[in-house]
């Protein structure tokens, strides 16, 4: 069995040296962002945000109007959805679709939507699938006790 000096150089291990703290804080960062962008995917093809764009370039308050939503925080997830290339922000301020982002529409075949509504989910999202369930079944006692939360 390889330690892990010796697995360093392996693909798995992606070359970092437990003892280079420099890359492990750069390949934390590249992870949490990840897990940011998740979420912030999650937050676009919930809203049908990839849809709503297919008609063309909106601003982001009318994109708040069509889905309900705080045109502030909307701002920040498609700005920071568009730093890596899912949206694009026009020099007008409008947002459009990138190919990227095309596959989050819900009409067309090979659509990615299901998915980005499901993999951002985590553990926090099965603790609100949960309380949906036990507030569905047991209504009363549900949201009066909030035993959901411990599921």
């Amino acid at each position: 069995m390889e330690t892990i000096s010796e697995a360093k150089n392996s693909p798995g291990m992606g070359g970092i040296s437990p003892n280079d703290s420099q890359t492990g804080e750069k390949l934390l960062k590249q992870i949490f962002d990840g897990s940011w962008m998740t979420q912030a995917i999650w937050v676009a093809a919930a809203l049908g945000i990839a849809d709503i764009l297919e008609d063309g370039p909106c601003s982001v308050e009318s994109l708040a109007d069509k889905t309900g939503t705080h045109s502030n925080a909307l701002y920040r997830v498609l700005r920071a959805l568009a730093s890596v290339g899912i949206f694009v922000q026009e020099q007008d301020g409008r947002f459009s679709l990138t190919p990227s982002a095309g596959l989050l529409r819900s009409n067309i075949p090979g659509s990615q939507r299901s998915f980005g509504r499901t993999a951002a989910l985590g553990q926090n999202g099965r603790t609100r699938m949960a309380e949906e369930i036990w507030n569905a079944r047991f209504p009363v006692y549900g949201a009066a006790s909030g035993s959901a939360q411990h599921l």
